[in-house]
């Protein structure tokens, strides 16, 4: 199924609706690992607690899209040990959403906030096929295949975060669902904070020294926190 009829869909049935009543912030992929050299989280832990900190003091929804957790490389005791604090931090009025990273945990996959503008939320992976319908193979690959090549400098051609290729056809099927449709599309799944039109990618929290995410308050904002 291309990413246009997956898009359709899950538009039409959405796991969550809400209605907008307050400020939010997205946040996504920030990819917890085991606090170790392979784990790209690590070096944004405190960082990442910090901002956090800030948006639940400041009363805003706090809404996770996705590969909060790194469960393709790593197991969910290995990511507890590392980060015992992610229960009472994540333990907030909040939503989470799966990614295709975090997909056995269980979480809604789409979430739909109503109000003088729709806003449909997704991880991003939707319609990318190895990262979609095909999500076991993809982790296989990844755990197994290219994750001792990284360690090489060779990069995972599949991933939509390394691959510029990939990178530009899945922004490519979300950008053009969104402005067709005139909805806004919030989703993470490539690494890079980007807007087009009614299209907004959130960015990451594993790039060193920054964690990055939206805002809606009536309008969205990027922002980026060092």
């Amino acid at each position: 199924m291309n990413i246009q009829k997956r898009l359709d869909q899950i538009y039409r049935k959405p796991d969550l609706t809400i209605q907008y009543d307050r400020p939010i912030v997205f946040f996504s992929d920030l990819h917890m690992g085991d606090g170790g050299p392979a784990d790209d989280f690590a070096k944004n832990s405190d960082l990442f607690q910090k901002t956090l900190n800030h948006y639940v003091e400041n009363n805003f929804l706090v809404v996770l899209v996705g590969d909060i957790l790194e469960l393709w490389q790593f197991n969910r005791k290995e990511i507890d040990r590392a980060y015992p604090w992610i229960y009472s931090s994540f333990n907030l009025e909040g939503i989470q959403l799966i990614g295709n990273h975090d997909r056995e945990l269980g979480h809604p996959e789409s979430l739909l906030i109503t109000g003088e503008d729709n806003v449909l939320v997704i991880h991003g992976h939707q319609g990318d096929w190895i990262n979609d319908s095909w999500w076991k193979l993809g982790r296989f690959f990844t755990r197994w295949v290219w994750k001792p090549l990284e360690y090489l400098g060779i990069n995972d051609p599949t991933s939509a975060s390394k691959s510029l290729k990939r990178h530009d056809l899945v922004r490519r099927g979300l950008s053009d669902w969104a402005n067709t449709r005139g909805i806004f599309l919030v989703t993470g799944h490539i690494h890079r904070q980007e807007r087009e039109g009614s299209y907004l990618n959130i960015g990451s929290g594993i790039s060193s020294g920054k964690i990055e995410c939206i805002e809606y308050d009536g309008i969205f904002e990027e922002k980026v926190w060092t």
